[in-house]
């Protein structure tokens, strides 16, 4: 049909309102969907997330920086003639290095000049050299949460999350989970537990506040800064024996699987049968009794069972037996 002027331009108007209409409709959509993907990408939860792994990583940088410095203090050290600034007296809150049995100093004690100590790096910085790596250890596999995750975790871990596990703590949950792989009582599981968590924040953040979580038996001695050995040495209550086992590793690295576990069985915290780990707090919380702390926090608290000492006596020749000899009943 022929159509008017008036109407084919009525036509024309009608199709250029509906093809307006559409581009106005299709510019809302894409509208629409870039504001609900700002929304579920950009907000504060994910920036909070961001500045998290950003801080992480400025923290993991810090780590890697002090371990080089650490190393490059050592390298001087070996180059150096003169006696180490190791050797030196330290702060009361730190043990000297070489000699693993000494924790005092005399007034008789020669006392380092100021130029000797500005060199002298704190003992918090100064990092075990390992040998391995933590992913390859079934026993610490804890140690490849990234660090990020494990320096974002609290400063310490509830006792509950070491003895039954966790969602809100990784760093504690994965100790937990790997202390079911021996068959320990729950006072060891706890205090195990309690010093590989502080162990690892200082490892990952070296800094004076976590090195203050140490007890001083887990302090560094010469041999963990000097000679490369398993990570899981570290861990061995009893300086004496760590320095055994990293000396003379060649000979037991075979038979690493049967020593840690036996030794894992073997080292019992002297607390009584059945007593209760853990206490109510002003505010009707559970928490670890202090006395329990006490214990676990000093060498004497710790003992090795009759049945180690016959299997593996060369391992604990360089401690006092009748001192560390714990009986079961």
């Amino acid at each position: 049909m022929s159509l008017s002027s008036a109407e084919k331009k009525r036509l024309r108007d009608r199709r250029a309102q509906q093809t307006l209409r559409t581009k106005k409709q299709q510019y809302t959509t894409q509208l629409e969907d870039k504001v609900a993907h700002c929304e579920r990408y950009h907000d504060d939860s994910g920036t909070q997330h961001l500045l998290q792994v950003i801080e992480g990583l400025q923290r993991e940088n810090q780590v890697l920086r002090t371990r080089q410095e650490g190393l490059k203090t050592l390298i001087t050290s070996w180059e150096d003639p003169s006696p180490p600034h190791l050797l030196h007296p330290q702060p009361p809150t730190q043990l000297p290095l070489p000699p693993i049995h000494s924790t005092t100093t005399t007034s008789s004690s020669p006392q380092p000049n100021k130029e000797d100590s500005d060199s002298i790096s704190p003992l918090y910085s100064l990092l075990p050299l390992h040998s391995d790596f933590p992913s390859l250890n079934p026993s610490l596999i804890w140690l490849t949460l990234p660090p990020s995750t494990i320096t974002s975790c609290p400063p310490s871990p509830h006792p509950l999350d070491l003895l039954y596990g966790t969602k809100t703590n990784p760093l504690a949950n994965t100790i937990y989970i790997s202390s079911l792989r021996r068959p320990l009582r729950d006072p060891e599981r706890l205090a195990f537990g309690w010093l590989g968590y502080h162990y690892t924040k200082w490892l990952l953040n070296p800094n004076p506040e976590t090195f203050a979580q140490l007890p001083t038996f887990m302090h560094p001695v010469e041999e963990q800064l000097r000679i490369a050995h398993p990570t899981s040495l570290d861990l061995i209550i009893w300086p004496e024996i760590r320095v055994t086992l990293i000396r003379e590793w060649e000979v037991y690295a075979r038979q690493r699987d049967d020593l840690f576990g036996f030794l894992a069985c073997c080292m019992k915290v002297r607390w009584p049968w059945g007593e209760s780990l853990l206490e109510r707090d002003e505010g009707n919380e559970l928490v670890m009794k202090t006395r329990f702390k006490e214990v676990i926090m000093c060498k004497e608290g710790w003992g090795i069972t009759r049945e180690f000492v016959g299997v593996w006596p060369d391992v604990v020749r360089g401690v006092d037996v009748g001192e560390v000899l714990m009986e079961i009943g």
